[in-house]
């Protein structure tokens, strides 16, 4: 009897949302289609700043990085939203959040920034992946990854919907 296993990580509903929806690859005489899930043109916002973030899972921090040679917090949501062509974000945590239209958390769908605040001010931000999850550049010494949501000092904000 052969056992099932499950992938160590499942895409948020909105990718596979957007998967589904993709037209089927054609079963012509080019080349084999990637294994990798193509999002169609209509993709939501959200599904395509997922699918961007994910890219850049175990990307190293460097402080002030703001390309996949390494990235900071607001480099990596700044070249995530950039890529996915979503918004221009400036390279500060706190400015992110100023453009931001702030929701409540119960508003947030993934995609969406989350920011780690000290009073009124932003000191880290990082991608919210939905259930509790985010994609962040978290620290030095560590990579981009996929985390819990480590604090309740936080506010979440978008401009996609």
């Amino acid at each position: 009897m052969r056992a099932t296993t499950l992938p160590d990580l499942v895409a948020p509903p909105a990718l596979m949302q957007a998967v589904a929806s993709s037209p089927a690859p054609s079963s012509g005489d080019g080349p084999a289609p990637d294994a990798t899930p193509i999002l169609s043109s209509d993709a939501s916002a959200g599904a395509r700043i997922i699918a961007e973030a994910r890219k850049y899972l175990g990307v190293p921090y460097v402080s002030d990085g703001a390309t996949p040679s390494g990235f900071d917090c607001s480099g990596y949501t700044m070249w995530v939203y950039a890529h996915a062509g979503v918004a221009q974000l400036p390279h500060f945590a706190d400015a992110q959040r100023q453009l931001m239209h702030q929701i409540p958390q119960s508003a947030a769908r993934p995609g969406d920034l989350i920011f780690y605040l000290d009073g009124n001010y932003a000191y880290h931000v990082a991608i919210y992946a939905g259930y509790g999850m985010q994609y962040a550049a978290p620290a030095p010494g560590q990579d981009v990854k996929l985390e819990p949501i480590w604090s309740s000092d936080i506010s979440f904000g978008t401009d996609w919907h």
